[in-house]
């Protein structure tokens, strides 16, 4: 009885975009940290926008979807229609909410909206996929920054770290969902180049984002309690290795690689509190 329970709620809370969500909110949190101010609505906002848009994203299910993921699939079906009006009350919370703020805010509120109607139609160029997504993530910390008119490079150099972070796990993302992808023509990475030469990349991409990140320190780009975030070079090496051994997809995708942002928060909160910032 309690197995299946567990096993509903670990379903529900990965597969309706509340993780992800979370995930996101992190990075509003830990931009707040970095620059040293106190949390206030956007964080709120930010979790609202990516319920709403991972949640209107999944609604379209494709023939690809089917072949990358029937697990997904199959719980969209079930409970995406009740999943998307919520997320529609929500965004329009998020709406709102960005009124208390100013123009930007308001901007970068709607904006995701219009960046997914037009998601599906440029998504099969090269790389465009994983740089919307990049963009679109480290958005969150260009959201932050907006609600609070602070704009330094701090904030810049924090939002390039992000951006490379989310783009380097989109491309991962890609590698599971190969099969479908080649049949939709989506000319992602492991498509175009094979996953094993992806991977080699991927592990490129994810040491040069340490030294970019230990760069921004040293020029004081970004305090030094964002040296902890050299931990998430570590961590995605983890689980490129583990890809290797052919672990449970959901366990290394869904639990895994997107609790990477989770890591990420803790590593800076835990470093803060030493410091004495938090």
């Amino acid at each position: 009885m309690k197995n299946n329970f567990f096993r509903k709620f670990f379903i529900f809370w990965f597969f309706s975009s509340l993780h992800i969500s979370i995930a996101a909110t992190f990075w509003g949190v830990i931009t707040f940290i970095l620059l040293g101010l106190k949390f206030n609505f956007s964080l709120l906002i930010i979790f609202f926008i990516t319920f709403f848009v991972y949640n209107l994203n999944r609604m379209g299910i494709e023939e690809s979807d089917k072949i990358n993921y029937p697990e997904r699939v199959e719980f969209a079906l079930k409970y995406g229609k009740l999943l998307l009006y919520l997320s529609i009350i929500f965004y329009i919370f998020a709406v709102l909410l960005a009124f208390l703020y100013n123009i930007l805010v308001m901007l970068l509120t709607v904006l995701p909206f219009f960046i997914i109607l037009l998601y599906d139609r440029v998504k099969k160029f090269f790389l465009i996929k994983s740089l919307i997504i990049g963009i679109l993530w480290a958005s969150s910390v260009i959201l932050v920054a907006a609600s609070l008119n602070t704009f330094n490079t701090t904030v810049f150099s924090f939002f390039l770290f992000v951006f490379l972070r989310d783009f380097i796990n989109s491309i991962f993302f890609d590698i599971r969902d190969v099969s479908g992808d080649k049949v939709k023509g989506i000319k992602t990475l492991p498509v175009e180049i094979g996953v094993k030469k992806t991977l080699f990349l991927l592990k490129i991409l994810n040491i040069f984002s340490g030294f970019l990140l230990i760069i921004f320190v040293i020029f004081k780009l970004l305090p030094v309690v964002a040296y902890s975030l050299i931990g998430l070079v570590f961590y995605n090496m983890i689980y490129y290795e583990l890809y290797k051994r052919k672990i449970n997809k959901i366990l290394l995708y869904d639990v895994i690689a997107d609790s990477e942002i989770y890591f990420a928060a803790f590593l800076i909160i835990i470093t803060a509190k030493l410091f004495g910032i938090l």
